[in-house]
């Protein structure tokens, strides 16, 4: 089963252990280049069963994330990480428009010119 995370836990996790947990993106990435999460990194779905068996253990805290509650990659890429066997593997539902309008920082061109 898919465990979610609130943008705040998410937010205090980043600030109280950074480095400890991953958090991915899984847009496309064009969309990922125009504006993320801070410290997030860039995971297409497309590529993520392959990535993350060359660059994650089994025992890593993966956050993957999409755009919007709206969207739905950010529950298909648990689940993918979820069948490999990862098993501390968390969604962020609300995605970076939940996290835009809590007014959290972002990283890209886009938030430069909003």
């Amino acid at each position: 089963m898919v465990r979610s995370i609130g943008r705040d836990e998410l937010r205090r996790k980043l600030h109280e252990s950074p480095g400890r947990v991953i958090l991915v993106d899984v847009r496309e990435r064009d969309d990922y280049e125009k504006e993320h999460i801070r410290g997030a990194i860039s995971i297409p779905i497309s590529e993520l069963s392959m990535r993350v068996q060359k660059d994650f253990g089994k025992d890593m805290e993966i956050i993957v994330y999409c755009g919007a509650f709206e969207c739905t990659l950010s529950t298909k890429a648990s689940e993918i990480l979820l069948n490999m066997g990862y098993e501390n593997v968390m969604e962020y539902e609300g995605g970076l428009k939940d996290w835009k309008i809590a007014g959290f920082l972002t990283e890209g061109p886009e938030r430069l010119a909003a």
